[in-house]
């Protein structure tokens, strides 16, 4: 079997959608693809990933002949992994590196935004009369704003998410 860099298998990832399919997707793995080597003495595939570009140590898994496609599974949340996949003829003689595919598993360590500053009523203050609006200033970086209002002894009575507004 002879490979050669421009016969090497193209690798792929592909990014399921929450939205169209929320069944497939899982934090902390990813879909590896890739197009079929066509030599006639293609014995499997060897699948391999890291999270440094370019160096990816020994295989992750092993794939048979006829399938192309594998999950990887136990990645790390907020990671960026980097994906090659090779072909082995019957000899066990091992093609160059596919293309390199990547993806960022979703989730791991976010920013939170700042509170927002409270604008009226004055905190600790009291409203009159039977209704209160709350309006508050941006806080950069939020994208929504959840009212929650505690009673004297530190209990939550009422939490309403609000969306992008600055008033409720």
């Amino acid at each position: 079997m002879m490979f050669r860099k421009s016969a090497a298998v193209a690798c792929f990832i592909f990014l399921v959608g929450a939205l169209f399919l929320p069944s497939l997707v899982l934090a902390g793995s990813a879909t590896v693809t890739w197009q079929p080597n066509t030599e006639p003495d293609l014995a499997k595939y060897r699948v391999y990933w890291s999270t440094t570009a370019g160096t990816y140590g020994s295989y992750k898994a092993e794939v048979p002949k006829g399938t192309t496609s594998h999950v990887a599974n136990g990645l790390t949340e907020g990671k960026t992994y980097y994906f090659v996949v090779t072909a082995l003829d019957a000899s066990g003689n091992e093609s160059g590196f596919s293309s390199r595919a990547s993806k960022t598993i979703p989730g791991g360590e976010t920013e939170v935004p700042p509170a927002p500053k409270l604008v009226s009523p004055d905190r600790g203050g009291n409203a009159p009369g039977t209704s209160v609006t709350f309006k508050w200033k941006a806080a950069e970086g939020a994208t929504n704003y959840s009212i929650r209002i505690y009673n004297s002894t530190g209990n939550l009575v009422f939490r309403k998410w609000v969306g992008n507004t600055l008033s409720f």
